[in-house]
This record gives structure tokens, C-alpha cells and sequence, in this order.
């Protein structure tokens, strides 16, 4: 996807509810750049996309962590950003997720 709309900008975890509306997201293993989750920005907090991992328990707690949809599920759904990077953190191997996001109007192949 990289290839296609570009690598993004790298965007502080504390500013991610300042991803514009519009903007794609990626939130990145921060070691193997393959373990990656997609969607859009819908603003305030909110994303939209598919395939979004419902849940993870961590290991230290023991606790189920979720994602915290507002509309639909894992097929396709609306949620906020910051509950699907905790439970991405759980889940990729490195535990440490990157954020990027860019305006896919500005893409390097945008015709």
C-alpha cells in the first residue's frame, strides 16, 4: 500500500485523535513493516475499516482488551483509533505499533 499512496506521516500516539477526516491510517509493527492495519480517519478519534482484530487479552492483566466499535464489527466497522492500536499493540509481535497517516489526494501516484 506504500507503494500506491505513500509511506505517510509518522503521527505521535497523543496526537491521534487529530488524524484528519479523509486521512488514511496505518497502524505499523514497528519491526516487521508487514504486520500492518488500514482504514480511514473519520475524525475525532473515529476510524473506519475491515478486518479489524475484535480483541486481544493481555498477558500481563489477564484482561480481554477490545476494540471499541460503534457501528458494525471485525467484517467491517466503526471505532476509535486508540482502541484498535491497544489491542494491536497486544497482538503484533514487537508490541511496539507505529501510526502513520496521510491525505491520499497528495499521494505520489494521485492523478
Amino acid at each position: 500500500m506504500n507503494d500506491i499512496i505513500g509511506n505517510g506521516v509518522l503521527v505521535d500516539e497523543n496526537d491521534i485523535d487529530d488524524i484528519p477526516r479523509g486521512y488514511v491510517f496505518n497502524l505499523q509493527d514497528s519491526k516487521n513493516l508487514d504486520v500492518c492495519h488500514w482504514g480511514v480517519s473519520l475524525g475525532g478519534g473515529w476510524a473506519a475499516a475491515a478486518n479489524t482484530t475484535p480483541g486481544e487479552v493481555d498477558p500481563v492483566s489477564g484482561k480481554l482488551v477490545m476494540v471499541d466499535f460503534r457501528k458494525g464489527n471485525t467484517a467491517y466497522g466503526e471505532f476509535t483509533l486508540k482502541s484498535a492500536l491497544g489491542v494491536c499493540k497486544l497482538k503484533y509481535d514487537s508490541h511496539v505499533v507505529t501510526i502513520k497517516a496521510l491525505d491520499p489526494t497528495h499521494g505520489p501516484n494521485y492523478y
